[in-house]
Parts: structure tokens; sequence; C-alpha cells
């Protein structure tokens, strides 16, 4: 999942890449332009979740703050401070896949490479 946010107070005068490390969270940010930053959260969910990206609804995303904001109590606060500012979250998840068996991997002169 991520989001966008007015660049924080701590991000206005770096172009790099903030990370913060839990145990089974990750979160990371860079500033972009015009003010703006991007952060993105990685956690492991606690239940199987059902594939799905999307954007959540302005209607949506004050609640969606909450919860995020409740998830990751006793983060550092510039975290929190990203979260609190979002005026975009998307939700994108990572997941695994079955391996692929190796006659899949290849039809004619076209090979599948890469994790992606």
């Amino acid at each position: 999942m991520g989001g966008n946010c007015p660049t924080p107070s701590f991000q206005q005068h770096s172009q790099g890449v903030n990370n913060w490390y839990g145990a089974t969270t990750c979160v990371i940010s860079h500033p972009l332009e015009n003010g703006q930053s991007v952060w993105g959260l990685n956690y492991l969910p606690d239940a199987a979740v059902a594939e799905s990206w999307h954007t959540v609804p302005q209607g949506e995303l004050q609640a969606e703050v909450a919860k995020l904001l409740d998830q990751m109590k006793g983060w550092p606060q510039p975290v929190r401070q990203m979260i609190a500012g979002s005026t975009k979250i998307q939700k994108i998840g990572l997941y695994d896949r079955p391996e692929l068996p190796i006659e899949n991997w290849f039809h004619d002169r076209i090979m599948l490479i890469g994790d992606a």
C-alpha cells in the first residue's frame, strides 16, 4: 500500500529515500515535485487477503487513514505524519505465486526471465 502526502518537514531539504523497518513491516518514502512526497508500506497481513489493487475512494480516505494510524501505533512520528497527511492511498498487494513448471518458461524463441 502507498500514498501521497504534503512533504513533511523532515524531508523538505532532502532528495534521498527514507526507510523504517519493523519486525513484519517496512516503510519507505521520498519527496516528489511540487511539495509532495510518496510513501509505501509493506506488511504481512493477519489473514489471507483477496488480490485487489485500487485507489481508496476519497469518501473512504479518512477511515483508511485512521485504520493505518491505529495499525502503526508506536512507529516514529515521521511515519505517522505522512500517513495522517495522505491525500491519496493506493492498495497494492505483493503476492507469492506458485512456481511455473520449467516447460512454461519458454515458447519458441521467447523466454520468461525475472521475478516480477
